[in-house]
């Protein structure tokens, strides 16, 4: 299934604030004691949440996987300052930006080297089309 790059933009932006969620309520149970099962699931939904929306949304887009990426990548940014503004804080989202914007540059460029990475796998794995066999 290929979409425009408007919905795969979306797709990506919805599995971001789904695994955001995830790690956002993982970090706020308090762990019994000697269990960290909270703390693997907060890693791995934040691990999860650095590649994985950019590479669907990527491997779904049908062209422009840079639009895809850019697109994602400021989506991203403002999903992340708005889940940071609810969790802890408008004041600290609004500091944490101004004062250290790097996570938020590094989490564009992700999202459009990933969304180019999973647009290049759908191409190289996608059957060559009838037309084209001689």
């Amino acid at each position: 299934m290929r979409l425009s790059p408007v919905l795969a933009a979306t797709v990506g932006v919805v599995l971001y604030g789904i695994l955001i969620a995830v790690f956002y309520g993982a970090s706020s149970t308090v762990p019994d004691s000697g269990s960290s099962i909270a703390g693997v699931i907060e890693v791995i939904a934040l691990l999860l949440a650095w590649f994985l929306p950019a590479l669907v949304a990527g491997g779904l887009s049908q062209h422009s996987p840079l639009k895809v990426g850019l697109a994602l990548g400021l989506a991203l940014a403002a999903v992340d300052f708005v889940a940071k503004g609810v969790a802890v804080g408008l004041e600290f989202a609004v500091v944490t930006i101004v004062s250290f914007p790097f996570p938020q540059i590094f989490t564009g460029v992700s999202a459009v080297v990933f969304a180019y990475a999973g647009w290049r796998i759908r191409a190289v794995n996608s059957p060559p089309s009838k037309r084209h066999i001689a």
